[in-house]
Parts: C-alpha cells; sequence; structure tokens
C-alpha cells in the first residue's frame, strides 16, 4: 500500500464520528467505484491514488491540526474497525476477482474445448463435403457429356423418325395401290377360278363322253344321240318308247341344242321330255330337273281346257321358219312324232 494512502487512513483515524461522516462517505464512495470499475480481478493501486489524492489538501491539513495529539493511530492510520472492514472488503474481493477468473478461465477452456471438438467435426466435414463435391462436380461432367451424347442421339432419333415417315407415307401409297390392284386380281381370280370350274366341268363331260357312235337312223350333236320319229304316239307311249331304245325324250340344255332341234324337226311337231302334270305350272323334264332355260311361244304355256277340260300338261316344239322360240304346251293325250335323246 502506497505511503499516500498509509496517510490517508491514519489522518481518519484522528477524526470524529461527527467530523467523519462526509469525508468516509466520500472514501465508501471511493472504494466502491474502484470495486465497479475493477470486475477483471486487478485493483489498480495508481486509480486509489487518483481518487484520494482529489480531496483538497486545505482540508487534510485542517483535520491534522484539529486532530493532532489526540490518541494513537491504528494500522494504516484508521481505526481497527474501519482497517479490518477495508481488509476483509479487499480479500472478499480479491476472492470473489480469483473465483470469477478461475470461473471464466474454467468456462472460456469448455468454451475452447467445445469450439476445438466443433472444428475439428466442421474440419471432417469440410473434408466429406469436399469429398462429395467432387464427387459432383465429376458426376455433373459425366451427365453433361452424356446429355450431350443424347441430344445428338434425339437429333438423329427425329431425322431417321422424319424418313422412316416419309418412307411410311410412300409406303402407303403403295400399299393402297397394291390393294386395289390384289382386289382386281382376286376379282380376276374369281372370274377365272369358275371359267376353270366350267372348262374343267366340261373337260371332265368330254372325258367321260367319248364321241358318241349312234345308231343307224338317229342324229349326232356334240355328245348326243337324236333319234327323230316318223310315227305318233302320245307323250306317255313316246317316253316309254324312248326308253326301250335306251334314251329319254330330249331335254333340251342349251340355246345350240335348241337350234339344232328346230332346224331337223320341221315337218310335224314333236314332243319333248318336259312336262308339268305333276302340279300345275311347275314344269319338270323327265329327269325330274327343274325348268330354268325356256323357249316358249309368245303366249305360252296357256293350259287351254276347251279340248280337254283336265287342260295342257305336257310341251312339244312346233317350228317356224327362222324362229327360236317353238315350245307349246298341249294335252298329253295328242299323238304326234316324238324326240328321243341318249348319249
Amino acid at each position: 500500500m502506497s505511503a499516500a494512502m498509509k496517510d490517508h487512513y491514519i489522518n481518519d483515524d484522528l477524526y470524529s464520528s461527527e467530523t467523519l461522516s462526509y469525508p468516509m462517505k466520500q472514501v465508501d464512495t471511493v472504494y466502491m467505484n474502484s470495486w465497479d470499475i475493477s470486475d477483471s480481478i486487478n485493483v489498480s493501486e495508481s486509480h486509489i491514488k487518483t481518487k484520494t489524492s482529489k480531496m483538497s489538501s486545505s482540508s487534510i491539513k485542517k483535520r491534522e491540526q484539529k486532530f493532532s495529539g489526540k490518541g494513537e493511530a491504528g494500522c494504516c492510520r484508521l481505526s481497527a474497525h474501519c482497517c479490518c472492514w477495508v481488509m476483509v472488503t479487499l480479500a472478499v474481493l480479491l476472492v470473489l476477482g480469483l473465483i470469477s477468473f478461475v470461473m471464466f478461465f474454467i468456462h472460456s477452456d469448455n468454451k475452447l474445448q467445445n469450439l476445438k471438438k466443433a472444428y475439428v467435426i466442421l474440419s471432417e466435414n469440410h473434408s466429406f463435403i469436399e469429398k462429395q463435391l467432387d464427387q459432383f462436380r465429376n458426376n455433373f461432367t459425366d451427365l453433361s457429356k452424356k446429355y450431350l451424347a443424347f441430344q445428338i442421339n434425339h437429333r438423329t432419333g427425329e431425322n431417321k423418325l422424319q424418313e422412316m415417315k416419309t418412307e411410311y407415307n410412300s409406303l402407303s401409297e403403295d400399299h393402297s395401290v397394291l390393294n386395289m390392284k390384289f382386289n382386281q386380281l382376286t376379282n380376276s381370280f374369281t372370274h377365272l377360278s369358275t371359267d376353270n370350274q366350267i372348262l374343267q366341268n366340261k373337260y371332265n363331260r368330254l372325258i367321260e363322253k367319248k364321241c358318241p357312235v349312234c345308231p343307224q337312223g338317229w342324229l349326232t350333236h356334240h355328245t348326243s344321240c337324236y333319234f327323230i320319229s316318223t310315227d305318233h304316239m302320245n307323250w306317255r307311249a313316246s317316253q316309254d318308247d324312248c326308253l326301250a331304245k335306251g334314251g329319254h325324250l330330249v331335254i333340251i340344255e342349251n340355246e345350240n341344242e335348241q337350234k339344232f332341234l328346230n332346224e331337223h324337226v320341221t315337218s310335224s311337231d314333236a314332243w319333248i321330255g318336259l312336262t308339268d302334270s305333276k302340279q300345275e305350272k311347275m314344269w319338270l323334264w323327265v329327269d325330274n330337273t327343274t325348268l330354268n332355260l325356256s323357249y316358249w311361244t309368245r303366249g305360252q304355256p296357256d293350259d287351254w281346257k276347251e279340248t280337254n277340260p283336265a287342260g295342257e300338261d305336257c310341251a312339244h316344239l312346233r317350228p317356224w321358219a327362222h324362229t327360236l322360240n317353238t315350245w307349246h304346251d298341249i294335252t298329253c293325250d295328242y299323238s304326234m312324232n316324238r324326240v328321243c335323246e341318249k348319249s
């Protein structure tokens, strides 16, 4: 402790309680201000000197003159009670300061350790992030290359797609043309198949029916033999006679055969193998086939019943010069010539 401080404490012990109240208040204020300022542990003696030196020298001289010779001075020139109080206060402040410093040091050290640990963790995380960043950069580079390759492939694919569309349109047009041609060929094939079947049937018939050798008195036309009688019989008797000769009353199948008969049946009417005796107006040939192609004279058949109430149920030829249609119906009991046919 400095000499000025000691003098100050000694002089203060000489003061009475009445005259010492104001100076003690100032000392207390000095100590309190010095403690508030010394939160960081160290109390500066020079600071205390500065505070105490503010007291005027005149007042100190007056006090010394006033209290000179009154009792002995205690420690530090203060009363024993004040000196102890000051010392205890300083010791407490010092201990509190040390405790605060130690606690601050421990707290700072803990914080430093925590910061070191955090720094280590952050360093590791930084290294990991750097590695991931490098990996991301590499991946980005690879993806960029793949993207560029994809764009090139995409453009190439679009060009190929456009070419394929053009080829498809061309092929579609060709397909339409070919489809039309196919339909035409199909129709032609159908017609040719039908013609081929007809020719095949004719060929088969020609193979089966060789050129006939007709008996004497019979006419030959294509693959059939024809007998035109000169005697007269009714329709049923005529059919029986043709059967006895190995044939039947003629069945007319086409125009050539009709013309052939008209040319050779000239002298009289002649029976043909056509009748509707089983059912009226349902004309059948002697082989029970239905009449499809007919050569009736105009107005025939008329089923005239004035001569025979049963009507006219049998057909015959009545040839006329240069006329194709020569068929007539007449009663089956009428007698006339007949035309027999055999293959």
